[in-house]
Formats: C-alpha cells, structure tokens, sequence
C-alpha cells in the first residue's frame, strides 16, 4: 500500500510508481518489502520512509531506479 492511500490522500500515479518499486523489490528478493513486520509497524515505516527497503544485492542501476 503506497504512503498516500495509507494517510487517506487517495491513489494516484505516484502510488503506482510505489508498487512499481515494491513489485520489483519482491521479484528480486522474493518477498514483498515490509513483509517480515507486523501490518501496523509496516503501515508506520511505510509512511516515515522514503522509500522501500532496497536490497544490497540490487545493482547501481536498479537502486537508482528504485529511489
């Protein structure tokens, strides 16, 4: 779930940009960003982070991408 529909501001196209980089991050690591934490905690980061949690094993151009 992307920030702002998470903080009630509706869907747009950045939220699509946001599953875009989870969709990604899941494909790379098997598993979805924030899916090892409990759903309230995951909202909560979710929301303060920048971005998802990218994996070290990403390369310099797919972090780029992914920020």
């Amino acid at each position: 779930m992307a920030p702002e529909v998470i903080e009630l501001r509706g869907a747009s196209t950045a939220a699509d940009i946001w599953s875009l980089a989870c969709t990604i991050i899941e494909l790379l690591t098997g598993k979805p960003p924030y899916g090892d934490m409990m759903v309230m905690s995951a909202m909560f980061r979710i929301v303060v982070d920048d971005c998802p949690p990218i994996p070290e094993q990403a390369s310099d151009q797919l972090k780029d991408l992914l920020r």
